[in-house]
């Protein structure tokens, strides 16, 4: 008799549920971040075959187009999902460290879908698009590959492999400021501006990795001000300015072998300012081989200054505010994530104080 009443009751109660439709549910706070996890981790399979033995690197011809999937599908399934920084960033940081490296490749991409839609979702109101993350030295890869249009972003204190890569790709494309502070992997920040794609300011500081910065600022896209600021590491800062323009270069503190190479591209390198820069095989800088070469020129750039030149080293320097610039990046390291937007901020306040007064974009074409 009683299993019968429950049975009616439970009868009862779908006839009531039945021909309800869910819209505007909104997800818990506390089971937002699971069912996020759940409904991306349960698209992987689909999308499997697509991320398959790519040895944590994908071009980005082909990532861009598994993103673009992902996000199709991805959609509907968060028509209705409160998506906003705390829980992209709970995304972020449950699914670090993946041996399996398709699952990794296919996470990152992931990551840029749902930064991109809420950068997105932020369009239509006044609010600026400001995103902070720190990895507290975790592995992600291809971690926001691919975003655009988005304001500022902070990349702080990750490992992995084409990190922020492809940014600011393709015509009508731009990112504001992108920070990137501790980032210790390969490729990371590659193929940034390209094709028609601008970026006002790229600021990167406290590195440790190889085969990074390259292929910045090509076929038609220009980066304004780009600051390099204690970077150690191999192969570093390639193939810049292939067909693209970079207004001002202010690389400090640089370590490494065979950086800043494929300087036939760099035609376009508007002004190069070198400060406390020590590298081996300078294929461009000083055409000069052995261990330990002291940059003294870019012979490529349009114009290079550096200790050469002692008190125009020092003028363009305060002109340009770089020595302040790299202080507020050495005052990161570290610091309390307000900290680090502070600073940010101010950094894009001199950039902003400075812009009109940096070479030219069109200056020796």
């Amino acid at each position: 008799m009683q299993q019968q009443l429950i049975q009616a009751n439970e009868t009862f109660a779908l006839k009531k549920l039945k021909g309800i439709k869910p819209k505007q549910i909104k997800v818990k706070e506390s089971s937002r971040l699971d069912y996020l996890n759940f409904v991306c981790h349960d698209l992987f399979s689909k999308h499997e075959f697509e991320f398959r033995c790519c040895n944590d690197y994908l071009p980005t011809d082909y990532f861009v187009k598994r993103v673009n999937k992902i996000s199709k599908d991805l959609k509907p399934k968060l028509e209705n999902f409160e998506l906003d920084k705390s829980v992209i960033t709970d995304f972020v940081l449950s699914n670090t460290n993946k041996e399996d490296l398709d699952l990794a490749s296919y996470l990152g991409a992931c990551s840029s879908v749902l930064l991109q839609s809420w950068v997105n979702d932020l369009k239509n109101t006044s609010r600026r698009s400001i995103f902070y993350i720190n990895g507290g030295g975790n592995t992600f890869n291809s971690l926001f590959r691919g975003v655009s249009n988005i304001d500022l972003l902070i990349i702080d204190n990750f490992q992995g492999t084409q990190i922020a890569s492809d940014m600011a790709l393709g015509e009508n494309s731009f990112v504001g400021s992108l920070f990137g502070l501790n980032i210790n992997g390969k490729y990371c920040f590659t193929e940034l501006a390209t094709s028609k794609g601008v970026i006002g300011l790229l600021a990167v500081s406290n590195w440790q990795s190889n085969g990074c910065l390259g292929s910045i600022s090509s076929w038609e896209s220009c980066v304004d001000l780009f600051v390099a600021n204690n970077i150690g590491g191999d192969d570093n800062f390639n193939n810049l300015c292939d067909h693209g323009t970079i207004r001002l270069l202010y690389a400090n503190n640089i370590r490494g072998k065979n950086c800043f190479d494929d300087y036939d591209c760099l035609n376009n390198l508007k002004l190069a300012v070198v400060s406390d820069c020590l590298i081996s095989q300078l294929n461009f800088l000083t055409k000069q081989y052995g261990p330990e070469e002291e940059i003294l020129d870019i012979v490529v750039a349009r114009k290079t200054i550096s200790k050469k030149n002692p008190e125009q080293l020092k003028q363009v320097k305060e002109k340009y505010q770089l020595t302040k610039i790299t202080n507020l990046l050495d005052e990161m390291n570290g610091a309390s994530e307000l900290e680090i937007i502070q600073n940010a901020l101010q950094i894009e306040k001199i950039y902003h104080q400075i812009k009109l007064s940096l070479p030219n974009y069109y200056e020796g074409r």
